[in-house]
């Protein structure tokens, strides 16, 4: 069936929107909806997006993320049986997780010089709520099916590039603890800094609390949309559980403009 769909996907300026069809429930799985984006010059098609997304946002019982752990599973083996083993990241080893942790997260990548398939499950009861914020529980598949992204220039960061860009989050850290934040939009891509509010700031501002936070990684990526971000990873000074307790995530678009600001607090073990 084919599904109308007011939302708006970033992609790459040469990509269309997506036109999405919508596939019954099966076997108490959520319902699955694949995402055809096309390239705008031919028609031809960029990339596709298969989903399976509870949309309850409701904590879901064991025997239900048993359920969309085997789906994944299963995807894995199909597409492990087509392409080889996949490159797999992440704490969901196997069925026996999901009783002891509430947060568990799978990724899986397959490459060749034809084909770019990615894939992840996310199982989360997690909800908590901190001041006005609520984290609601999360439980989604995902595989993109694509062509690798030929991507022009180096995906490997060079010192002098992570330095202008740690002090560019320097700057901004300075700012919002200092409550600035008319001066620290500057800092931020245009689509945000013209609709974030000042109470948001204020929100973000007591989260990342003080400017004392450590960079511990730096990553570059090309996404299915061919658009390609850095991430710079922060560890609150001082903090030497493993994994670290708190992260600050510092997400800058292909202009050097941060796009997302994400503060996340754990404990040890998770």
């Amino acid at each position: 069936m084919l599904l109308k769909d007011k939302s708006h996907y970033l992609n790459n300026e040469q990509v269309y929107q997506p036109i999405i069809y919508k596939r019954k429930k099966q076997n108490d799985l959520p319902d699955l909806l694949v995402y055809y984006f096309y390239y705008k010059k031919d028609s031809t098609i960029s990339y596709i997006l298969y989903e399976w997304e509870d949309k309850s946002d409701t904590v879901m019982a064991i025997s239900q993320t048993k359920t969309l752990y085997a789906k994944y599973n299963e995807l894995v083996t199909q597409i492990n049986a087509k392409y080889g083993k996949s490159q797999t990241e992440g704490n969901l080893r196997d069925s026996s997780d999901l009783a002891e942790k509430d947060y568990l997260r799978r990724s899986d990548q397959w490459r060749n010089d034809s084909t770019d398939i990615q894939s992840y499950v996310v199982l989360s009861n997690r909800h908590p709520v901190s001041k006005n914020v609520r984290v609601l529980p999360t439980h989604t598949i995902r595989v993109f099916v694509g062509s690798p992204f030929k991507q022009k220039g180096s995906l490997v960061m060079s010192r002098d590039e992570v330095a202008y860009l740690d002090n560019k989050v320097r700057l901004f850290l300075t700012d919002i603890c200092a409550g600035n934040f008319d001066s620290l939009r500057k800092y931020i891509t245009h689509t945000v800094a013209s609709r974030v509010k000042d109470e948001q700031l204020d929100k973000l501002k007591d989260e990342i609390k003080n400017e004392m936070w450590d960079l511990d990684q730096s990553q570059k990526q090309v996404t299915f949309t061919g658009k390609a971000y850095t991430n710079l990873r922060y560890i609150r000074h001082g903090d030497t559980a493993k994994p670290p307790t708190e992260v600050l995530n510092i997400l800058f678009d292909e202009e050097d403009k941060i796009v997302t600001v994400l503060p996340l607090k754990g404990s040890p073990g998770d």
